[in-house]
């Protein structure tokens, strides 16, 4: 897939047009980079979820994070909308005689959580921050409006 984007990027100069939209192709220096932010982001992932397996499966990290990246490519190639199935299902058939299947799917759940659950609980929190800070003025006028309001009862 790698030498087919940058096979296409090389022989393709113009952006792909379709309908009205043009999308164009990454300069060839972002390439490295995105492989890296890649490899970053399964390497954490990996780790997050290595972190939840009991010390008593004897499973070094990488080791594991070769099962957790079989497991994400058996996701992505069964075309399953997310993988979820899939990639459970690798996890537990690679590592069950070490790892009961209880205890492996609990620590997918608190994966999942952490994986998915707190960059949005963190996303939500930025947010509102960024839309208080927007609206400040309004809101410091609401606040006083009812601070006069409070003291007329």
């Amino acid at each position: 897939m790698l030498s087919a984007k940058l096979r296409t990027r090389r022989l393709r100069r113009r952006p792909f047009r379709l309908c009205s939209m043009e999308l164009s192709l990454p300069r060839p220096g972002l390439v490295p980079l995105q492989i890296g932010a890649g490899l970053l982001d399964w390497s954490l992932a990996s780790a997050t979820l290595h972190v939840f397996l009991p010390p008593s499966a004897g499973l070094s990290y990488p080791a594991f994070m070769g099962i957790y990246g079989l497991a994400m490519i058996a996701g992505l190639v069964s075309q399953v909308p997310g993988g979820h199935g899939i990639f459970k299902t690798v996890f537990i058939l690679l590592l069950f005689p070490r790892i009961p299947a209880s205890t492996l799917l609990g620590a997918m759940l608190a994966y999942r959580g952490i994986h998915y659950l707190l960059p949005l609980a963190v996303a939500v929190v930025l947010l509102a921050a960024q839309e208080l800070l927007r609206r400040k003025e309004a809101l410091l006028s609401t606040a006083h409006w009812m601070a006069r309001l409070s003291s007329a009862f």
